[in-house]
């Protein structure tokens, strides 16, 4: 192994335009509100899923009840990687939340990417209300990725 290469990756969370990453709120310093961050890339037909827990504390609050009632429908976007390697980023939608009180304070979202099948072999899924014309696909596929 070099001397001075991480060995721990980078991860960088977005929730539309909100940037968990560097949230700053009330003159404190820009600083991460989530941790815990589990995502899952099957080689079947699951769609790939993401997982993560808000930090407990009042700022991190305050950016899962802004994302809840304002951002829904926005992507959230996870980059993970190394500073001087690869990076790997995946668009997802909220799915929903678990929350708990008490001694472990816990707030978890649980989202999904909007591709669904192997991540090797995407497929896309939408359930629509209305029948879409072949032509008019592209556009709605890029529209629900956030493109």
């Amino acid at each position: 192994m070099d001397v001075g290469k991480l060995t721990q990756p980078f991860v960088k969370l977005t929730w539309g335009d909100l940037d968990l990453t560097e949230f700053s709120s009330g003159g404190m310093r820009p600083q991460p509100i989530f941790y815990n961050v589990k995502m899952q890339l099957e080689k079947t037909s699951a769609a790939p899923t993401l997982e993560f827990n808000f930090s407990p504390s009042p700022p991190a609050f305050q950016a899962f009840v802004d994302c809840k009632t304002n951002r829904l429908d926005q992507p959230i976007t996870l980059e993970i990687g190394y500073a001087m390697g690869d990076v790997m980023a995946i668009k997802f939608f909220y799915a929903g939340c678990a929350f708990a009180t008490g001694h472990e304070m816990d707030i978890t979202v649980y989202a999904v990417a909007p591709i669904k099948g192997a991540w090797t072999n995407n497929r896309i899924n939408f359930t629509m209300e209305k029948a879409v014309p072949l032509k008019d696909f592209p556009a709605l596929v890029k529209e629900k990725c956030g493109e």
